[in-house]
């Protein structure tokens, strides 16, 4: 219950990018890990877009968010709604005040930040 409420207050987003300390990173124990980075490709987010069946709704960027709060802006683009969510995170976003979004107005945000 609590920790339904620490991410529907919005504490969670403020707190996420309000610390110094990296929130997403991978702590190996007793063994050594190889970074992997995969980034998707358009074909690969347009098919995520078009077969989600439940809500979609667009979010400002908490990594441009938080960099900008430090004084580094974007160098890429201007616009802050760039991330999207699906499934359950979407459905309590929209619950919240971000408005659902269709899977059009996806692409739209998906192509005007093609680089």
């Amino acid at each position: 219950m609590l920790a339904g409420q620490f991410f529907q207050d919005g504490l969670f987003t403020r707190d996420y990018i309000n610390t110094k300390i990296p929130q997403m990173r991978t702590i190996p124990i007793q063994k050594s890990i190889t970074s992997k980075h995969h980034i998707g490709r358009y074909d690969e987010i347009r098919k995520i877009v078009e077969q989600n069946a439940g809500p979609i709704v667009i979010l400002e960027c908490i990594c441009r968010a938080g960099t900008e709060k430090q004084g580094q802006p974007c160098k890429q683009t201007s616009r802050k709604e760039t991330c999207m969510a699906l499934g359950e995170v979407a459905k309590n976003k929209s619950k919240e005040t971000v408005p659902p979004s269709t899977s059009e107005e996806m692409m739209e945000v998906i192509m005007a930040n093609k680089v």
